[in-house]
């Protein structure tokens, strides 16, 4: 072997898993002869690594920085650091095109939305748009191009091109801006992932009362205001309330959203969704709903049954009996008053009249109820046929689930943050 060849070998070329950085890797012991730029060259080619006009430039740093800090006198048993000498240049991936909701329009989302820190509403759900009205912009998708690894080698994208928006039923390109979407009748916007459509609405500008009678409609009903105590509401489709909803039977084959509150004095009417069912707040109501009850502040009182999640993660449960299939995540449960609050979540105990035979099946993560702030003493947990009272305060956060104990099922307080387990007192019981 040559001297050339010595020095050269010495070095070792290390190339990234993603072949898109080839480094330098300086030897420990010292050389034969001081290193060259054409020795360091013929190194990087070796391991395959192409050379541009870019990796000489980084290949001469190199060579200089080794001759300023005299490695080759170097009898230090510290490994040097490696030195990136080549970089390649990765695939651009291209985008979907974005649909954006004009500003005014976002600016409602911000009313339904007031103070509250969790955002459980959307303009999709909201919002009913008269015909002829700009609602927002569409973005073009951008293109993808090949990229370059070290060796030289074009990398693909995963795609060829991004994807556009499809605009359906009801909506057009403005003609003088072909950016803006405009409306060409009235309706319900909605997006499916990057297609937007408009759907038939029936509007009831102010109150459901006695100027407008009960609704029963086949499509999605859009309410201004509320819906006044005694009265009713039913469609097959979904169901948007402006304001509030008080004692009123409002049954809907998709999801409802309501502004404001849920309302009732006796439990002797209900609000019932085959969907999803999202409120400001909830006061002695009994709701049904197929899949999640959202709710931004508090749940009083109420009789509650859920196919899927109740959700207030920024707001208190007190009292009254709630049950989700698959979890209960909230702030605060109960008081420090002591006020009954039952909760319950597995498979349900009992049936109940507005029940759908189809039930949701239940998802491989195990039920449970999780707590961010403080559950309170007094409060009843059930889980599957397992029963808890809680004797005294915790701190959240913590997560309420059943566990095997000394292959006994137990419902447990689990604490992830401090990794502690703990049983609760808790008893089978039968429906």
């Amino acid at each position: 072997m040559s001297t050339a060849e010595s020095v050269s070998n010495a070095f070792s070329i290390v190339i990234s898993p993603d072949r898109l950085q080839a480094f330098i890797e300086p030897p420990l012991q010292r050389l034969d002869k001081p290193l060259t730029e054409d020795d360091a060259i013929r190194a990087v080619e070796s391991a395959g690594v192409a050379v541009t006009d870019a990796v000489r430039d980084r290949v001469r740093e190199f060579v200089d920085g080794i001759a300023e800090n005299s490695v080759t006198d170097n009898d230090s048993s510290e490994q040097p650091a490696p030195f990136a000498v080549a970089t390649g240049q990765p695939a651009v991936e291209p985008t979907d095109a974005e649909f954006v909701w004009d500003q005014a329009y976002q600016k409602t989302l911000q009313d339904w939305q007031g103070d509250a820190a969790v955002d459980y509403y959307s303009l999709n759900s909201i919002l009913t748009i008269e015909a002829d009205k700009v609602i927002g912009t569409v973005s073009e998708p951008t293109p993808s191009s090949a990229g370059l690894d070290v060796l030289g080698n074009t990398i693909p994208p995963r795609r060829r091109g991004g994807k556009p928006i499809e605009l359906g039923e009801g909506l057009a390109r403005d003609a003088s801006d072909p950016s803006l979407v405009r409306t060409e009748r009235a309706g319900r916007v909605v997006q499916a992932g990057l297609k937007l459509s408009v759907q038939e609405v029936l509007s009831v500008a102010r109150d459901v009362d006695f100027k407008s009678g009960n609704i029963d409609s086949h499509i999605d009903v859009h309410v201004g205001g509320m819906i006044r105590a005694g009265f009713s509401a039913k469609t097959d489709g979904s169901l948007v309330v402006g304001s509030e909803i008080e004692a009123a039977i409002v049954e809907a084959g998709g999801d409802i959203t309501v502004r404001g509150g849920i309302f009732d004095k006796d439990l002797a009417h209900h609000v019932e969704a085959k969907g999803s069912i999202t409120a400001s707040l909830c006061d002695r109501a009994r709701i049904r709903c197929g899949e999640n009850l959202m709710v931004l502040r508090q749940i009083l009182n109420c009789d509650v049954h859920a196919g899927s999640e109740v959700k207030i993660e920024n707001g208190a449960l007190l009292g009254g009996k709630i049950y989700a299939r698959r979890a209960v995540r909230v702030k605060n449960i109960g008081s420090t008053a002591g006020v009954p609050t039952h909760v319950t979540v597995g498979d349900p105990p009992s049936r109940t009249p507005h029940e759908d035979e189809s039930e949701p099946q239940l998802g491989t993560a195990a039920p449970c109820v999780e707590v961010l702030g403080t559950l309170h003493p007094g409060v009843v947990i059930r889980i599957g046929r397992r029963e808890a009272k809680v004797a005294e305060a915790w701190k959240g956060p913590l997560r309420i689930e059943l566990r095997k104990v000394n292959r006994v099922s137990e419902i447990v307080i689990v604490n992830d943050d401090s990794a502690s387990v703990v049983p609760l007192p808790s008893a089978k019981v039968d429906d």
